[in-house]
């Protein structure tokens, strides 16, 4: 069984705060997670509320339910019995010791009615996605925290921290294989063709017909899944309401309300774009990508590791999977910021994190050899913000040195 690097950050709430709140979409581990902090000992004990029975009890006694928990209780999906959280508040604020409860959620229930409030100050929250790089290489340090960890004060040993990486990269599997499976860990470990299609396919119409029906039971069910394709479509792309909902023959209102869900079910990432005060030309509209790159493959008609470099989506899908890369890297960094840049007269980057006074941009090429027109937007930022370090991440496996603080950084050293 994988350790995730989720475990350490949890333990470590569990000092201070009385819940904590794993947060991710259905499938990437979350009930693993709270499994492997029972045999560890950190939990006394694990209930899912998937199980009706247990739901319905939840739902017609929720103080009583909660009573009768012992200390340190695992709580698997919260979300489907909301009813359970004032029980929590009031127990909490009764026994007023950390680590009383660790609860995971396939939906964001602080975004329900009154729900934030009630938890305000008791809860840590803790994202969970799907397998990383440093998880397959069982490595507890990822890339940032290497890089962090003084190499970026001097470039020599930035170089040789970087080689490293790429070096422990080659005991990794192909770079498309990480695309086509991406991490949700049932197909990410199997790593088959036909049971991904299957799986991905079941998954989908699993969460139209539940997961979506609990958030909303009036809702179009086949609207809402021509809109969650046509989002699926538009990864990496801006979002653009307008456009979304007249190719969904739908409403603004509509296509924003379908929007939230995905977003509050962890199938879709907005991206918001760089606001600093540099330049007063900057685009407003954030980004959209879909949470998993195999799900970006499937909506992109992408159903044969064969292919995956013959498509012409391959762009989008690449600048998807290291997007999702790049979240489950900072999941130890709650201060990073992470956005994209973009200019109206056209200068990008397609990820820009700010993080411990630094400034990191990253440019996607999913090619294997880097042209000198695709360090237009980091230099052109580098000239606004000079320490800047820039990489240009792409299929290639050479570490190499652009120009002052700018790299070619090969995908798969992103772990």
């Amino acid at each position: 069984m994988i350790k995730r690097d989720i475990i350490p950050i949890i333990i470590q709430s569990m000092e201070h705060f009385p819940a904590i709140l794993v947060q991710g979409a259905r499938q990437v581990g979350k009930s693993t997670v709270l499994e492997q902090l029972k045999q560890e000992g950190y939990l006394q004990d694990t209930i899912s509320l998937d199980d009706l029975s247990t739901l319905q009890a939840a739902k017609l006694d929720p103080q009583g339910f909660i009573k009768s928990l012992p200390e340190r209780t695992g709580l698997d999906e919260i979300q489907r019995c909301p009813e359970l959280v004032l029980a929590l508040k009031e127990k909490m604020d009764q026994i007023k010791k950390p680590g009383q409860y660790v609860l995971t959620g396939s939906a964001n229930i602080l975004s329900y009615p009154g729900i934030s409030d009630s938890l305000a100050g008791r809860i840590d929250l803790v994202a969970l996605e799907g397998l990383s790089l440093s998880e397959h290489l069982g490595k507890q340090h990822s890339f940032f925290t290497d890089m962090l960890g003084g190499v970026m004060q001097d470039s020599n040993a930035l170089f040789c921290m970087l080689q490293q990486k790429a070096n422990e990269a080659k005991v990794l599997l192909p770079i498309e294989n990480y695309l086509f499976y991406g991490g949700y860990p049932n197909i990410s470990l199997k790593q088959d063709a036909y049971y991904r299609n299957r799986w991905l396919s079941s998954y989908i119409n699993s969460y139209c017909e539940r997961d979506v029906r609990d958030l909303s039971k009036l809702l179009d069910i086949v609207s809402f899944s021509q809109a969650l394709e046509r989002v699926g479509l538009q990864t990496a792309q801006m979002c653009v309401v307008k456009n979304l909902a007249n190719d969904c023959f739908i409403d603004q209102r509509t296509m924003r309300r379908y929007l939230e869900i995905l977003t509050m079910t962890y199938q879709i990432k907005l991206l918001r774009p760089f606001t600093g005060n540099l330049r007063k030309d900057l685009v407003k509209t954030p980004k959209i990508y879909v949470q998993d790159s195999a799900f970006a493959a499937h909506f992109l008609k992408i159903h044969d590791l064969s292919d995956m470099f013959q498509s012409s989506f391959i762009g989008p899908l690449f600048e998807t999977w290291v997007y999702s890369e790049l979240r489950k890297q900072l999941i130890h960094f709650s201060t990073a910021k992470l956005s994209f840049y973009r200019t109206q007269e056209g200068h990008e980057i397609d990820f820009l994190l700010e993080i411990n006074n630094k400034t990191i941009g990253f440019e996607c090429k999913a090619s294997h050899t880097i042209q000198p027109a695709h360090l237009k937007g980091l230099r052109h930022l580098k000239k606004l913000i000079p320490d800047m370090i820039g990489f240009i991440v792409y299929l290639g496996d050479t570490v190499k040195v652009l120009g002052e603080d700018l790299y070619a950084l090969p995908a798969l050293a992103l772990h």
